[in-house]
C-alpha cells in the first residue's frame, strides 16, 4: 500500500511540475505573439474564420482546465 501512495505522490509532483511549466510558457509574451500570428493567418473564408475561432476557444478551455487541475494538485499535495 505504501508503494501506491509513494507513486501517487511522485506522479502528483510530476504532473504539478508539468502543469507549472506549461503555465510559465503560456505567460510569456512571445508565446501569445506566436499564437496571434498562427491564428490570424489571412484566410478570409467563412471556414477559416470558424476554424480560427474554434482554435482560440479550444486553447482557452485548455488554459482554464490546466489552471483548475493545478489548483486541485496544489490543494491535494498540501495534505
Amino acid at each position: 500500500m505504501s508503494v501506491f501512495l509513494y507513486l501517487n505522490r511522485v506522479s502528483g509532483f510530476a504532473v504539478l511540475f508539468l502543469v507549472s511549466v506549461l503555465t510559465k510558457i503560456l505567460s510569456l509574451p512571445w508565446f501569445y505573439q506566436f499564437l496571434y500570428l498562427l491564428f490570424t493567418v489571412p484566410d478570409y473564408s467563412f471556414t477559416g474564420f470558424i476554424s480560427n475561432i474554434g482554435m482560440i476557444i479550444l486553447l482557452s478551455f485548455t488554459i482554464i482546465i490546466a489552471g483548475i487541475y493545478k489548483l486541485a494538485l496544489i490543494i491535494a499535495n498540501k495534505n
